[in-house]
């Protein structure tokens, strides 16, 4: 290569192809002269060679760059999108259970059904507390999980369930007649009663009280949720282990 070539390869404005177009420009000045002798002709026809051999490996180069960088941003994209699908989860669901926290529940009645009518049913865990002090905590996250689990298996599909903190969960179920909404509580309570949960320190039996009401068509959310933290108040009252429901329309006793 003559020092045209290189000093064209030593320009600041350098591309990938300006050697090549510096020895093309050369190529077709030498076949332009008809007195080029062969010998000459044949040289050219290596240089020319050599750059279309160093251009080509060079787009093959570039390609796998570009290859690379494509693959690199589409493995980018995917785990931004599993990280925001996981980001999601977690500022939706109880990290302990896997299931809807109170947060998302309540961001679903003030968005999607804020003005329709709707069944509540709030329920906790009887003498919770108990299994604490007396198994352990693990032992009382071993049987929150189990207990979750179980609502989740005999849950309608049409109904959101979500634990509302320690022992207290909640059911947002489709309108329907208040005593058809009764009946699936006690179909729940049923299913709990059935089987003792396991733990880290072996089986616990556990009993649940509920407490269900209606939510009329834009009646604030707080007056159907006082009706139902009603009922289960009066469930617990009653002795616990038992489903107690209060329509909208009945007054409500204040608690002692």
């Amino acid at each position: 290569m003559d020092d045209t070539c290189i000093d064209d390869f030593r320009r600041e404005d350098f591309t990938i192809f300006d050697i090549e177009e510096a020895l093309l420009e050369r190529s077709l000045l030498v076949l332009e002269d008809e007195s080029t002798p062969a010998e000459m002709l044949r040289a050219e026809l290596r240089i020319m060679t050599a750059g279309y051999q160093r251009l080509f490996r060079e787009v093959q180069r570039l390609i796998k760059m570009s290859d690379r960088k494509e693959e690199a941003l589409n493995r980018l994209n995917r785990e931004l999108t599993s990280l925001t699908a996981q980001l999601e989860h977690q500022a939706t669901h109880d990290a302990l259970t896997g299931i809807l926290n109170k947060g998302a529940i309540t961001r679903y009645i003030d968005e999607q059904i804020k003005h329709n009518a709707f069944g509540l049913i709030l329920f906790d865990i009887d003498f919770f507390k108990q299994v604490n002090d007396q198994r352990g905590h693990p032992a009382g996250d071993d049987v929150l999980r189990g207990f979750a689990q179980r609502i989740n298996e005999h849950l309608p599909p049409d109904m959101l369930f979500a634990r509302f903190g320690g022992e207290e969960f909640a059911i947002v179920a489709p309108d329907m007649p208040l005593e058809e909404l009764h009946q699936h509580a006690e179909d729940l309570r049923k299913a709990v009663n059935a089987a003792p949960f396991f733990s880290n320190t072996g089986f616990v039996p556990i009993t649940i009280s509920f407490g269900v009401s209606l939510r009329l068509e834009n009646e604030p959310f707080s007056s159907v949720f006082t009706r139902a933290d009603a009922a289960l108040y009066q469930a617990k009252q009653q002795g616990r282990d038992r489903v107690v429901s209060i329509a909208p329309s009945s007054k409500i006793q204040p608690a002692d």
